[in-house]
């Protein structure tokens, strides 16, 4: 698989913009790129550039690494970098690679052949299965190494799919594969929930939105700012940012291990040592020794690595945008399609890359709010609009559930989809 660029896209906020190290070494051409920006009290220049990128360069260090203090020990290791410094993704890829020659380090352009940590399959998984029979195979080498999750048909009862489905999961159990049955959830987020996706590790998936297939441009893009804008982005908007660099043509999109990520799986390790029954068949992904070990020897990217570009983006300029129709390259401001006043007759708050109890919330909150004004009653969507509502994963409608969220959309007439 080649690994032909890597790509470095670094946000800054207002007042780091003032900053003289979170500035773009130099001028450049400017790029439009479309993120949600966070809430900012600072009135922007709107003739100022909010995007700019530079040629061809080593980074130091990120920024991140030097002003986060949980990176004190990590940063300094670099005063003596390696003779070949390498990028957070080429150690990824080093990490997995098989078959290289001694002494090789893995750079930008090379040709390897990987061994990924995991492996997600779906709905496809049955036509992989008659394949590998066919070949006269009857066991998985690494049994450990599949995770297949049904989400992509699982509103259809035919009993084809159905068919389909049981032999999916039959071939599952016979391999002794880990298997998340339909409605369950969204793969993508099945895989990070449960810790099949783990930091600084390859991991690859037969779905269009996990990245690595043959449709992209086979650009790496790591992201990082200093600690201030980084805190202001969530696991939840990291996910789906990182997701959604598919649409741009990205090979991967990583964000680092920083504070707000450890924070996030330190959180799951305490959850999983609370939840995790003795009766359990597969091992706590997330435990707080294995995260002890990441953070001990985490990866992070050499001083005086090469990226073929450096992007700079000020979040704080960036609106929001709705894409469509018919495809996330196409995008209007909200603010200018608000006011050609489309009709709408069906709504979806469902996607691969969100639906997260964050998003279910923030979508209940529309109507909480509106109630003011009612009454104190939420007001119902109007009966000319079917409004469709689903969850990531069961455990992310369960805590809709908890918070009222997830009711206040069925009180003013959502209709409820299967999980994913």
């Amino acid at each position: 698989m080649p690994l032909r660029q890597a790509f470095i896209l670094t946000p800054v906020t207002p007042r780091q913009w003032l900053n003289k190290s979170c500035l773009p070494p130099r001028r450049a051409c400017l790029i439009r790129l479309n993120f949600i920006a966070p809430s900012s009290p600072i009135l922007l220049n709107r003739k100022r550039r909010s995007f700019s990128t530079t040629a061809l360069q080593s980074q130091d260090v990120f920024h991140a690494q030097k002003e986060n203090q949980s990176f004190a020990s990590s940063v300094s290791s670099l005063g003596s970098s390696p003779k070949i410094p390498q990028t957070l993704t080429e150690k990824i890829v080093q990490r997995h690679s098989v078959g290289l020659p001694q002494g090789k380090i893995v750079k930008s352009g090379d040709y390897v052949t990987l061994s990924p940590y995991r492996c997600m399959t779906h709905d496809n998984s049955w036509p992989v299965a008659k394949k590998f029979k066919s070949i006269g195979a009857s066991k998985i080498y690494d049994k450990n190494q599949i995770v297949i999750t049904l989400d992509h048909d699982v509103q259809n009862k035919s009993e084809a799919n159905l068919s389909k489905y049981r032999q999916i999961e039959d071939f599952a159990k016979q391999q002794g594969v880990v298997f998340y049955p339909a409605g369950r959830g969204i793969g993508h987020q099945i895989m990070v929930e449960e810790g099949w996706a783990y930091p600084s590790s390859l991991v690859v998936a037969s779905d269009s939105h996990s990245n690595i297939n043959d449709e992209v441009l086979n650009h790496a893009v790591e992201f990082t700012g200093c600690e201030e804008t980084m805190n202001t982005l969530a696991i939840d908007d990291r996910l789906a940012i990182a997701n959604m660099t598919t649409e741009w043509g990205a090979l991967t999109g990583l964000f680092p291990i920083d504070t707000v990520l450890r924070r996030w799986l330190r959180s799951k390790a305490t959850e999983s040592a609370l939840l995790q029954s003795e009766s359990s068949t597969v091992p706590a992904q997330f435990t707080h020794q294995r995260l002890d070990e990441l953070f001990a020897d985490q990866l992070i990217a050499d001083r005086g690595a090469k990226y073929s570009k450096h992007l700079y983006l000020d979040l704080s300029t960036l609106s929001p945008y709705v894409s469509g129709p018919n495809s996330v390259k196409v995008a209007t401001p909200l603010e200018k399609l608000a006011l050609q006043e489309v009709r709408i007759d069906k709504a979806y708050l469902v996607s691969c890359t969100n639906s997260r109890a964050s998003d279910l919330a923030a979508a209940a909150k529309v109507f909480k709010d509106a109630a003011w004004s009612n009454n104190g009653s939420i007001p119902k969507i109007a009966d000319s609009v079917s409004f469709y509502i689903a969850a990531a994963s069961q455990p992310e409608r369960i805590a809709a559930e908890e918070a009222g969220d997830w009711q206040v959309m069925l009180e003013a007439g959502a209709k409820p989809l299967p999980n994913g």
